[in-house]
C-alpha cells in the first residue's frame, strides 16, 4: 500500500512538473491569441480616436512601474479629453519592465520633454537595462532641443536578460537642481511614448 501511495505521489509530482514546464513555454496558439488581442486593442483605440494614449499605456510586453505618474491629457494645459496628447510625468529614476521575445532582437524607444525652465539645468537622461548602462541623451536644452529628448536602446545580446523573461529598464535623469522628494508629482520631466518592438 505504501509503495502504491509513493508511486501515486511520484506520478502526481511529475504531472505537476510537466504542467509547469508547459505553462512556461508558450505555444504558437497562445502567441497568436496575444497578438490578436494586441491588434484588437490598438484597432479599438484608433477607432475611438484614443490612440494617443497607446504610447504611455502598459501592455502585454511593456509595463510602466514606479517613478511614473498616471496618464494625463493636454496640449497646452490639463485637459479631460482623451483625444488630446497623452503623457505621463516621470521621476528622476523611472522604472519600466519589458518582456523577452525569445532571442529576437528588440528595440526600446522612449521620448518626451523636459521642463528646463523649472529645472534650471540641461539634464542628461540615461537608460539602464537590468543595471547595464545602454544609452544616454546629450544634455537636453531649451534652445537646441526645445526641451525634447529621445532614447533608443537595441537589445541583441541574450546575456543581458540574465536568464529571466522580463527585464528592468530604468530611465535616470541627471542634474536635478533641487531636492527630488516626490518624483512624479514634481512635473519637470514627462514621457510621450515608450515602445518595445522588434529591431530592424
Amino acid at each position: 500500500m505504501k509503495r502504491r501511495l509513493k508511486f501515486s505521489g511520484l506520478v502526481t509530482a511529475l504531472a505537476c512538473a510537466s504542467a509547469i514546464v508547459a505553462c512556461g513555454k508558450k505555444s504558437d496558439e497562445v502567441r497568436r491569441q496575444e497578438h490578436d488581442r494586441a491588434v484588437f486593442a490598438w484597432t479599438t483605440l484608433l477607432a475611438e480616436e484614443a490612440g494617443r494614449a497607446a504610447g504611455v499605456s502598459s501592455r502585454t510586453d511593456l509595463t510602466f512601474e514606479d517613478g511614473f505618474g498616471k496618464i494625463l491629457y493636454g496640449d497646452k494645459g490639463p485637459s479631460e479629453s482623451y483625444r488630446d496628447h497623452a503623457f505621463r510625468w516621470m521621476g528622476q529614476n523611472a522604472h519600466l519592465r519589458v518582456r523577452r521575445h525569445d532571442d529576437e532582437k528588440m528595440k526600446l524607444r522612449v521620448g518626451g520633454w523636459v521642463h528646463n525652465r523649472v529645472l534650471h539645468t540641461s539634464p542628461v537622461l540615461t537608460a539602464y537595462f537590468n543595471g547595464v548602462r545602454m544609452a544616454s541623451t546629450r544634455p537636453v536644452t531649451l534652445e537646441g532641443d526645445d526641451g525634447h529628448y529621445r532614447i533608443e536602446v537595441t537589445v541583441d545580446d541574450p546575456s543581458l536578460w540574465q536568464g529571466r523573461s522580463w527585464a528592468d529598464v530604468n530611465i535616470v535623469t541627471s542634474s536635478i537642481a533641487f531636492h527630488w522628494s516626490e518624483p512624479p508629482a514634481l512635473n519637470v520631466v514627462l514621457v510621450y511614448f515608450a515602445y518595445w518592438d522588434p529591431a530592424p
